[in-house]
Parts: C-alpha cells; structure tokens; sequence
C-alpha cells in the first residue's frame, strides 16, 4: 500500500530513516488529495495545511472550518482514508483540536 506524503523532503527522510520502505512512499501535493483512491494512507506536514486552520484570538483556539484546509481534511476522514498529521509536540492541541472538529463534522453529517 502506498504511503501518500504531503510536505517537504524532509518528512520523506524521516520516514525512511525509521524504516518505511522509500519505494512505497508517493510524494503529492494537497492539490492531488482529492484524487488520490479512498481508503489511502495519507501523512501530511502541519505546516502545509496549519496556517490557515487555526485561529487564535486572545488564547482561545478555534478551527477554521470554511477554510479549504478543514475541507480537505473532513473530505479524507470522510472516504476513509488514514490520516497522520505530522508536526512537532508543541502542536499536539491545535492538530488534536482540527481532528477532533473534522471528525466530528464528519460524523455528524453521516
């Protein structure tokens, strides 16, 4: 199964250096998401779909969800695909809070 990656080379190398396989990693661009088949495996880099998810206003976090970045992402829950999103630590609760929101808005529409 391939592994699609959506974010600078460094995230590929990284992958490869904890031992996936680079001949299963399929770099694409957000803009090939949607056509990628469902039920993919998808790692995508925070700060590719981050900056305009999140907005913060005097220290309460909100998601952005008419932004085409919490589209994108409900779109993949969605269809079924497996999603990580990769980023360091210190953006644990915004991605968790993202998720949350996408998956919830997923559901409910169900």
């Amino acid at each position: 199964m391939p592994i699609y990656v959506v974010g600078p080379s460094t995230l590929v190398q990284k992958l490869v250096s904890v031992g996936v396989n680079e001949s299963l990693i399929k770099p694409v661009t957000v803009s090939e998401l949607p056509s990628l088949p469902g039920n993919s495996l998808v790692v995508i880099d925070w700060s590719v779909i981050g900056p305009n998810l999140i907005i913060n206003r005097s220290g309460l976090m909100r998601v952005n969800v008419n932004s085409t970045s919490f589209r994108l992402i409900r779109e993949l829950i969605r269809r079924g695909d497996f999603l990580i999103i990769h980023r360091n630590a210190s953006e644990a609760p915004a991605i968790e809070l993202a998720l949350a929101t996408a998956w919830l808005g997923h559901s409910t529409r169900a």
